[in-house]
This record gives structure tokens, sequence and C-alpha cells, in this order.
């Protein structure tokens, strides 16, 4: 049970970590990091309904 908890928390550091960055200065890269954004956010209810499930 620690060890799930543990790799719960590594996945949603390393997820939060790699969506976070530097401000954006072209309406590109604001638009990317947007995406980014919304990728992290379904990846995280990704996660949560794959642990419903236990599987993580």
């Amino acid at each position: 049970m620690i060890l799930r908890m543990l790799v719960r928390k590594g996945v949603n550091h390393g997820i939060r970590r790699a969506s976070r960055g530097g401000k954006p200065t072209t309406p590109g890269q604001r638009q990317g990091a947007q995406a980014n954004r919304t990728n992290a956010k379904r990846v995280n209810q990704a996660m949560r309904v794959a642990r419903r499930f236990g599987r993580f």
C-alpha cells in the first residue's frame, strides 16, 4: 500500500514537472502550453480511473 502511494506521488510529480515551464512569449508557445496543461489533466484523470480499478 505504501508502494502504491509512492508510485502515485511520483507519477503526479512527473506530470506536474513536465507540464510546467517558463512563461511563454509567442502565441504558438502559449497554445502549446495550453495543450500541455490539457494533456496533463487528461493523464491525471486516466490515472484516477486506473487507480479505482487497482492497477496503480
